[in-house]
């Protein structure tokens, strides 16, 4: 009640306060209206300008394009990709209001006539002949010149703006009496107190909305982290021992059955990134990171990897990289692989003759990075481009029926090249195929960040004299990790909680630690806390410490970073990534004396 009465009173002061401004703020109020309706009449007339003259640009462009492909200096597909932007620019002087008497409106019906005469020319199964494209340059020059004189006849006889303007005058005063500003004054008066009076109740509504998303995101992040960590878990025993068991003597079955398990969790796998990278879009925590990659070698990776399913298809999956492009990239080699992937898995799946050509070069001036994969397949209708980018959705309900797939990968990949300062295009016609266009920031390495390249290899580093920590309360996590290390020479220990593994750095002759993050007395991340307080406080060297969970939310990494782990292996861990980074930290760090001391103090290597 007391809340209503203060209200009330509110409502009475505004009230007396707007009926006391009321006959001052008339005046103001009408200039101001009238001035920003000049405002929008110019603005909307200079949009209509504006279209007929990028209508114009465009034609000329297009005739230039034809007249180059003739001569053979550019290929059908540019010429193809300026009609699509023609075509565009008529849809937009389609929706602009013109007057009937303009002339416009026939305007752009003899365009749309143009316009599906020569889709069937440059888009027919065989190439457009010399006459088939003098023609359509005819047509276009006449359309360019018709428009122009249509332009100059609507707009360039005096300043169109001036015109308008001085019509708009006209009307207006002839319009507006003293009581109608008065009656729309009132009205305002009304419609603003009514405004007030709701406001705060709205306000309230607000916050309270506000507060009950906060707590449903920090619900869906909890749920997203339980489920990534309870189904990563038994992914790792799943995949790591599939890994061991690649590794050994198989029967031709044996081996078949090990890759359909191989390939199952790898989908299950995939489906989960996909879902956890699409919640760190929605809360707007998707970062990426600069780097120096071999771009050569990360495509021919991608192909390779998708290869053999094509064959399986009888499908060809062709590269093309032109060799002008830098042999080193800065860029987030991990995000353009997760794009690249996506890409080609797609042409590979929705295409079931032909075949998938994936093309690398630079823009015209060399400051982007435009990977094109094209594909035979069905093709995408027009109204359905937009949709296939919307996460969950595919091109059509039959599409999924028929091919599976969460219908994610689109929308993340757009979303990783926005990230990334580029963005994700598609060009596509039903029956004729689809091309998917990746342009990215073009910036080539200097020499020393080329130095700087991590050479990956599959095979186990030699590592004889260290000694490598496994902490992990799972005894599958730690029978996984020994049998990945059991050809590199180390000597491995292990521990089932953090405090074990505490102890047994504090004891000295510990290398590398590999430390799970859930783990009972002490967890993963306090256990790092104190290892780096004890070196701190001794004067130790550093020991290096890897993160290995299925915690792998954005906030989380960033935890583990916090507390001073050097790097993070994520479950399912992979044979290869665990040798990379063993590679990496471990090639120049010093060997551990193995010397413990009575008192806390730590020798291990530096990473």
């Amino acid at each position: 009640m007391e809340q209503i009465r203060t209200n009330a009173r509110t409502l009475r002061a505004l009230i007396a306060i707007t009926i006391a401004l009321g006959l001052a703020a008339l005046l103001l109020d009408y200039n101001r209206a009238h001035g920003v309706s000049r405002e929008l009449t110019v603005r909307n007339l200079n949009t209509m300008l504006w279209s007929i003259s990028e209508l114009n640009f465009e034609s000329q462009r297009l005739i230039g394009i034809l007249k180059d492909y003739e001569h053979g200096t550019v290929d059908l597909e540019t010429a193809q990709l300026r009609f699509d932007v023609l075509w565009s620019r008529v849809d937009i002087v389609r929706a602009k209001p013109f007057g009937e008497s303009t002339g416009f409106h026939e305007l752009v019906a003899d365009f749309d006539r143009f316009l599906h005469e020569g889709d069937g020319i440059l888009f027919a199964s065989e190439p457009p002949t010399q006459a088939q494209l003098s023609h359509l340059v005819d047509r276009l020059n006449n359309l360019t010149i018709h428009s122009r004189r249509l332009w100059s006849g609507n707009f360039g006889t005096q300043n169109p703006a001036s015109r308008v303007l001085d019509e708009f005058e006209d009307l207006t005063a002839t319009r507006l009496t003293d009581f109608g500003a008065i009656t729309l004054l009132v009205l305002l008066m009304l419609y603003v107190l009514a405004e007030i009076f709701f406001a705060g109740r709205g306000q309230r509504k607000e916050a309270e909305l506000r507060r009950e998303a906060a707590e449903a995101n920090a619900a869906k992040t909890r749920f997203l982290a339980n489920v990534s960590h309870e189904i990563r878990t038994p992914l790792n025993g799943i995949l790591g021992m599939a890994s061991e068991l690649s590794e050994s003597q198989l029967t031709e079955d044996q081996a078949q059955c090990l890759q359909i398990i191989e390939q199952s969790g790898t989908v299950l796998l995939g489906t989960i990134n996909d879902v956890l990278d699409l919640s760190r879009i929605e809360a707007g925590q998707l970062s990426v990171e600069a780097r120096p990659f071999a771009l050569r070698g990360l495509v021919e990776a991608a192909c390779a990897l998708y290869g053999a399913r094509a064959r399986e298809k009888d499908l060809y999956l062709t590269l093309d990289i032109q060799d002008n492009l830098p042999p080193i990239l800065m860029g987030d080699e991990f995000r353009i692989r997760q794009v690249l992937h996506n890409l080609i898995a797609n042409a590979v799946k929705f295409t079931s003759d032909g075949g998938v050509m994936v093309r690398v070069r630079p823009d015209l001036d060399g400051s982007r990075l435009v990977i094109a994969v094209q594909d035979s397949g069905p093709g995408i209708e027009r109204e359905a481009q937009a949709r296939i980018f919307e996460p969950f959705l595919q091109a059509d309900a039959s599409v999924t029926r028929r091919h599976g797939g969460s219908g994610l990968g689109l929308t993340i990949s757009r979303q990783l090249c926005q990230a990334m300062g580029g963005d994700l295009m598609v060009v596509s016609r039903p029956g004729h195929g689809a091309t998917f266009f990746c342009d990215l920031p073009l910036r080539a390495a200097s020499a020393e960040e080329a130095l700087q390249v991590r050479v990956e290899t599959a095979r186990p580093p030699d590592l004889s004299g260290r000694c490598i920590l496994v902490a992990d309360d799972n005894a599958t996590n730690r029978l996984i990790l020994d049998r990945f290390l059991r050809n590199t020479g180390a000597e491995v220990q292990f521990a089932e909680t953090g405090e074990e593994a505490l102890a047994l750095v504090r004891a000295g002759g510990i290398d590398m630690v590999l430390m799970d993050v859930q783990m009972p007395v002490m967890d993963g991340v306090a256990a790092t806390r104190e290892i780096r307080r004890l070196e701190k406080d001794g004067g130790a060297p550093r020991t290096g410490i890897i993160a290995v969970t299925a915690n792998v939310l954005s906030h989380q990494v960033q935890g583990y970073r916090a507390a001073g782990m050097d790097d993070v292996l994520c479950k399912p861990v992979s044979k290869r990534d665990l040798m990379v980074v063993l590679a990496d930290r471990m090639a120049t760090a010093p060997v551990a004396t193995g010397v413990g001391t009575e008192e806390p103090f730590l020798r291990a290597s530096s990473s």
